[in-house]
């Protein structure tokens, strides 16, 4: 948090002319700029998130069951038509 408080006041140092910094307005700019840091640095979740459940259910739809699978393959064009079988094995 402070290495970003003081990049960030040195950044803005950068728009004050030279002879109107004097030490009351470079201690109000670092504290802005420290509430600044801690407030951006400290934006993490929040306190009262519910947890994620124990123990999960599983998915509505777990997928393709394992095994062997036939498929028919039909193609044609025009007249022609060829049919041919595929196994397909899901592991």
């Amino acid at each position: 948090m402070g290495s970003s408080a003081v990049a960030l006041a040195s950044l803005l140092w950068v728009g004050f002319p030279v002879r109107r910094r004097n030490k009351l307005s470079l201690l109000g700019l670092l504290l802005v700029s420290i509430l600044l840091g801690a407030t951006i640095g400290c934006g993490g979740t929040s306190a009262n998130a519910p947890a994620p459940p124990a123990n999960p259910a599983p998915p509505a739809n777990p997928g393709t069951t394992p095994g062997a699978y036939t498929v028919s393959v039909t193609g044609s064009s025009g007249a022609i038509t060829a049919t041919t079988t595929v196994t397909v094995t899901v592991n």
